[in-house]
């Protein structure tokens, strides 16, 4: 009976879990505008778009929806020549996707005699295998403005492993 119950308990004692979780909100997004005279032959910097007044630029919905079309790109028009545009540097309304992550890991350590143990290690990265999507195309006028193209993080991946120590 003894022995019975010493099984069980390499069975089930012995267990450690543990997490890493990171929750974030997105950065907000710094848009720009394609060069002008201003920065062509001036040399110029951070030539930005002008805001349409009494334009909303945020959509709502969640960020699969918003894929193609983040935020209203009709918000933004390119500036006329010799100017900055009005838009300010990051727009507050605007934010790229946060981030929502689980990073888990689980082990064991049983002894099989007095002297020999066996470890066991697993670890899950990015557990629950959640997107985070890169921020959309930020120039006024490029084919992607406003489009989400790529994700910035890895999918799940798993390690496992197995020390013997004596």
């Amino acid at each position: 009976m003894a022995n019975d119950s010493d099984g069980l308990e390499r069975l089930i004692g012995g267990w450690r879990v543990s997490s890493v979780t990171s929750f974030q909100v997105g950065y907000p997004l710094a848009l720009t505008a394609q060069g002008n005279d201003l920065s062509n032959s001036f040399g110029a910097v951070g030539i930005r778009p002008n805001r349409v007044p009494g334009c909303n630029p945020k959509l709502s919905g969640g960020a699969k929806s918003r894929l193609n079309k983040w935020f209203n790109t009709a918000c933004f028009v390119q500036p006329p020549q010799f100017t900055f545009g009005n838009e300010s540097r990051v727009d507050s309304q605007l934010r790229g996707e946060g981030v929502n992550n689980w990073d888990l890991s689980v082990s064991k350590d049983t002894h099989i005699t007095e002297r020999v143990h066996a470890v066991f290690e697993g670890e899950f990265i990015n557990a629950f295998n959640r997107v985070q999507f890169g921020p959309p195309g930020l120039q006024v006028g490029s084919s992607i403005f406003g489009v989400v193209s790529g994700t910035l993080n890895n999918p799940r991946e798993i390690q496992f492993a197995m020390r013997l120590l004596f």
